[in-house]
């Protein structure tokens, strides 16, 4: 099993992973900013740009891929933790995107079937894209890419007669301090799905994370500009999780005449979400456990996936919330512990 893959797989593995991600989560999860949501992403830009700035730093140390330009500078033992953190992370992110597709299953078809048994499905997928590997779900990101602005001028298309540009306003949503929650939650997102950049190596793809991190960033934006012109915000009623999944997967307010496309968007995009994450973490296991066949790595991410409970919607908010510190905490000592590196790498050469 590979333990890298090219960088010209891992760009479309993460734009679409983090699109995916950011949506869901300001969507469904961090309500409190409401329809200021779509300053969320750009924002929370800003606040990766440390974790980014060590990332491009690491891919400078050498020619191998940025977690392994990092090795001969970290002590053994905290690089076995790190990979390690970063595949329960992956795993435990994974396990949530898990959950949410089958419960939105359940949404759709109007049924009470018990998650785990939906979950299951998910998670034997999971470990199938472990046996065929990162670059093929790379490569399958890709192909997702090219459709899904397809998918897009649909939904455009037979609502844009819809829009109420007023339905944005109040600009500033609930208040400031919802914003801020999701800022710090798309920067922990951000940090989380650029994992798949720090095990690629330089391919024909030499540009660095930065720029996709931005285009997912955007096009999250405006996909959440177009969701707020379609239903006014509610700042006085806190709808549940599960009512604010239906007006996703309804289409909010109008007829259901494109609602055939946003599933397929919603269900294609979140497989992917699944996919890139179970693929990456495997690679993660690797460099802990170089022994391991794929086939042990397979089933153990399947395992992990179905059992682990994800994230809990109810403290979702405090968690992403220090998930997001704790990736910027990272980047920034980082790029300390890069600064300090690569004097030393000029001086040896």
């Amino acid at each position: 099993m590979k333990t890298t893959i090219g960088k010209s797989h891992a760009a479309p593995m993460i734009v679409v992973a983090l699109s995916t991600r950011m949506f869901w989560g300001l969507s469904l999860d961090i309500s409190c900013a409401v329809n200021a949501a779509w300053m969320c992403p750009i924002l929370g830009f800003l606040l990766y740009l440390p974790f980014a700035f060590a990332v491009s730093r690491a891919d400078a140390l050498g020619n191998a891929s940025p977690i392994d330009n990092l090795k001969p500078h970290v002590p053994r033992g905290l690089f076995a933790a790190i990979s390690a953190l970063f595949a329960l992370l992956l795993m435990w992110d994974g396990a949530a995107a898990v959950r949410l597709a089958a419960s939105s299953s359940n949404a759709i078809a109007l049924s009470d079937i018990p998650v785990p048994v939906l979950a299951l499905p998910l998670s034997i997928v999971a470990g199938t894209v472990v046996l065929l590997g990162a670059q093929a779900e790379g490569n399958s990101a890709r192909i997702w890419l090219k459709l899904v602005p397809l998918l897009l001028i649909i939904i455009f298309l037979v609502q844009f007669k819809s829009y109420n540009i007023g339905w944005l306003t109040p600009i500033l949503g609930d208040g400031p301090s919802g914003i801020i929650d999701g800022c710090i939650y798309c920067a922990g997102a951000m940090a989380l799905l650029s994992l798949p950049w720090l095990i690629s190596v330089p391919d024909r793809n030499d540009r660095g994370v930065l720029r996709y991190v931005a285009f997912a960033a955007l096009a999250t934006s405006v996909m959440l500009v177009s969701e707020q012109m379609l239903c006014p915000v509610q700042l006085k009623s806190a709808l549940t999780r599960s009512a604010r999944m239906e007006l996703v997967l309804s289409n909010g307010r109008l007829m259901l005449s494109p609602q055939l496309v946003v599933n397929v968007l919603w269900y294609g995009s979140l497989l992917h979400l699944i996919s890139a994450q179970a693929s990456v973490a495997a690679i993660y296991l690797k460099r802990i456990f170089p022994g391991a066949s794929k086939w042990m790595l397979a089933v153990i991410v399947a395992i992990v996936l179905l059992i682990l409970p994800g994230w809990d919607p109810v403290a979702l908010r405090v968690y992403l919330r220090w998930i997001g510190m704790l990736f910027i905490i990272i980047g920034l000592a980082l790029a300390a512990l890069l600064k300090a590196a690569i004097p030393g790498k000029e001086k040896k050469a």
